[in-house]
């Protein structure tokens, strides 16, 4: 049985799994799902300290237990990517999907190839608000794709890594979760998300993070 799922399966190789992990952000979004909470903290713990010893990549660290509202979360998403406007809306000109274009440059340093958002404890939104957490999903992997997609000759790859209970594996599994399907349009018209992005559907993997650090001997 392999340690994540997804449109193609595969194992990860013992000591190796934050590269592999990494190798398959390249593509896709992930669900990393366990539920034993120290657990799940060790391994997104060791996947930052990972990804923050890469030079062209940024890393952005989302507290869940902190995020009741669209305010909270967008407290959070303005003080990880600078912005001079961010209402508390998802879409929109100054809304969360405005800030997810936003490429974080500093003088004297190279354009970020990739941008990765941690969102720790992701299943109390699916919880507490899981039209929000919908919301949230879809303009995370439609501006992604649509980046991608529109690439004017300085890509960034911008993915998230949601982290979380077995109640996010389940909402990872379901059909009509955002995080496999885009909001539903009018018979006989694309998802708006579809159109922009160029992509059918969202691209999800599913990960079991204490069957990764088992298989791994961590």
């Amino acid at each position: 049985m392999s340690a994540m799922s997804g449109q193609h399966g595969f194992v990860f190789e013992p000591i190796t799994w934050q590269p592999e992990v990494l190798a398959r952000l390249e593509d896709r979004h992930l669900v990393a799902w366990g539920d034993d909470l120290q657990v799940r903290t060790r391994f997104a713990a060791q996947f930052q300290q990972f990804l923050s010893g890469m030079a062209d990549t940024q890393v952005c660290v989302i507290h869940g237990r902190s995020i009741r509202s669209i305010d909270d979360l967008c407290d959070q998403l303005e003080r990880l990517i600078p912005v001079d406007k961010l209402s508390r809306t998802v879409d929109g000109p100054h809304g969360i999907s405005s800030l997810l274009r936003q490429r974080c440059t500093m003088p004297g340093r190279r354009h970020e190839r990739m941008r990765v958002f941690v969102w720790h404890d992701a299943d109390l939104l699916v919880r507490r608000d899981r039209g929000l957490f919908q919301d949230m999903a879809e303009v995370m992997a439609g501006v992604s794709a649509e980046m991608e997609y529109a690439d004017d000759g300085l890509l960034l790859i911008q993915r998230c890594v949601y982290v979380g209970s077995s109640r996010l594996m389940r909402e990872g599994r379901r059909v009509d979760s955002r995080l496999n399907s885009w909001s539903p349009a009018p018979i006989g018209e694309i998802p708006f998300w579809g159109l922009v992005s160029g992509q059918v559907t969202p691209r999800t993997a599913l990960c079991s993070i204490e069957r990764l650090l088992e298989d791994s001997g961590v």
